[in-house]
């Protein structure tokens, strides 16, 4: 699937990830081993994880987030063989007092050197700072409204587990809401926390997130590893201010969970528009070409009377050459429409130059569809190689697309069967074929009681009747 589309898409968001920055990366038996991984290798770690975007949150240092960004600076320029697109976002996880771990979130242009300028406002000092003892003295509130002043989106990390807010052994009490006041999510590890009672209602609207808080590069040892916990995000292009508005907007509409479902929120159809094109209407594109892109989700054309909303779904009818799809009442409107205008004030919105294009995708494959008054351009063209390759073909039959204007959907209304022509019409659902069956199902009903009959057998029931045919109807269309 091309995942290069028009409006917002789901994302990978590891929100927890530690490099060897980080005092405990590696812990077990291979720690020597573990804590000499390059930069580069880390980043490839979670690219072949599928990983779109990764906060890097070493404890209480931001001493690889500059080296990261040199190294994926190298690999978009070298693009091996494992590569892909990676977001990273400058973080830390901080400890707080009583050894509470707050994950601190920043935009993504930021370098290595704001994280640190952070960590000093937040009173992180001492001859060791990558020691597991090393605390700020601050509060969650006071930690998090910093984080808020610097730019940056707060997190208590893990709250259901070890140093989390809710679970560790220093913590007198759960934070109240006013503690949480500045904090734009938590960090769950098991989802199923706290489905209800009074932690939830501490918690409010706060969106649960998930991050892999991965030490090492692979599962070993039951390790968690790139890839294995994340949050599907939904935003347009990854900003600080993106997962700001997503982690606002919460679960189900811009946050979903690695460990709910399987499935890739980002599949669409296989046939979609991308993009729309007019060249010289009598309105629209008259002086400069107009281009409305498309998403392959949902896209919503807003704006008042006569701003033009109609004529665009009309542009695409005609392109698609869709037109005799049209109720009968809607042909003599739609004909008027797509003239060119004898005077200024008769009815038409096009010219003898009036150019529409469409770009479409269908079956991972472009296609561009035009149309002109005078049946010059090339009907369908094929992507190929960087070239528009002629297709042969009808638009109509290549391309089986489903336009329903305001108007044509208030005539429909108005026909009980119009629901019925458009199942006979679809070319997915073969109604000759289903016709047929029938046919023959009730011819061989009907054989079979003659022979009973005249044998002295009888079907006993209505029910054993309707039996039978559900059994033969059910053999015939198989």
């Amino acid at each position: 699937m091309n995942g290069n589309h028009f409006g917002a898409r789901w994302w990978r968001f590891d929100f927890h990830a530690h490099t060897p920055a980080s005092y405990d990366h590696g812990k077990g038996p291979q720690q020597n081993v573990l804590k000499r991984m390059s930069p580069r290798e880390w980043l490839l770690t979670f690219m072949r994880a599928k990983i779109d975007c990764v906060a890097i949150t070493d404890h209480n240092v931001a001493d690889w987030i500059d080296p990261l960004r040199a190294a994926l600076s190298a690999l978009q320029d070298e693009l091996p063989a494992d590569f892909r697109p990676l977001h990273l976002f400058p973080a830390i996880e901080i400890s707080l007092y009583g050894n509470v771990h707050l994950l601190a979130i920043f935009d993504p242009q930021l370098n290595g050197s704001h994280v640190t300028r952070f960590l000093g406002a937040a009173g992180l000092h001492g001859s060791d700072p990558k020691s597991a003892q090393q605390c700020s003295e601050k509060s969650l509130l006071d930690i998090s409204r910093l984080i808020n002043e610097h730019g940056g989106i707060a997190i208590p990390a893990h709250v259901d587990k070890n140093n989390g807010v809710f679970r560790t052994a220093h913590q007198a009490s759960p934070p109240t809401l006013a503690e949480l006041s500045n904090v734009h999510a938590i960090e769950v590890v098991d989802r199923s926390f706290p489905e209800t009672g009074s932690l939830r209602s501490t918690l409010g609207s706060k969106p649960a997130v998930l991050g892999s808080d991965s030490h090492h590069a692979s599962g070993a040892d039951g390790q968690r590893f790139p890839g294995s916990h994340f949050t599907w995000l939904k935003m347009g292009t990854p900003s600080i201010e993106g997962l700001r508005l997503a982690l606002i907007d919460g679960h189900p509409l811009s946050i979903r969970r690695s460990d709910e479902s399987e499935e890739d929120p980002n599949s669409h159809p296989t046939t979609f528009i991308k993009r729309l094109h007019l060249v010289a209407a009598k309105y629209a594109g008259n002086g400069r070409r107009l281009e409305v892109n498309f998403s392959p989700w949902l896209t919503s054309i807003i704006g008042g009377r006569g701003a033009g909303k109609s004529t665009l779904v009309e542009m695409i009818r005609l392109c698609l050459r869709r037109e005799d799809e049209l109720p009968k009442r809607l042909k003599d409107h739609f004909r008027k429409f797509s003239s060119v205008p004898t005077s200024r004030s008769a009815p038409g919105a096009l010219t003898e130059r009036t150019e529409i294009g469409i770009l479409l995708e269908k079956g991972a494959v472009e296609y561009r569809i035009l149309w002109d008054m005078k049946g010059k351009l090339e009907a369908i063209s094929r992507r190929a190689s960087g070239q528009w390759v002629p297709e042969v073909g009808e638009v109509r039959d290549r391309f089986d697309v489903r336009i329903f204007s305001q108007r044509q959907i208030l005539e429909m209304a108005t026909d009980c069967q119009a629901i019925l022509y458009m199942i006979d019409d679809n070319t997915t659902f073969d109604s000759n074929a289903l016709r047929t069956s029938r046919t023959n199902s009730n011819r061989g009903f009907f054989a079979y009681a003659v022979r009973s009959e005249s044998s002295g057998a009888t079907l006993d029931s209505e029910l054993e009747s309707r039996e039978y045919l559900q059994n033969w109807t059910s053999r015939s269309i198989s």
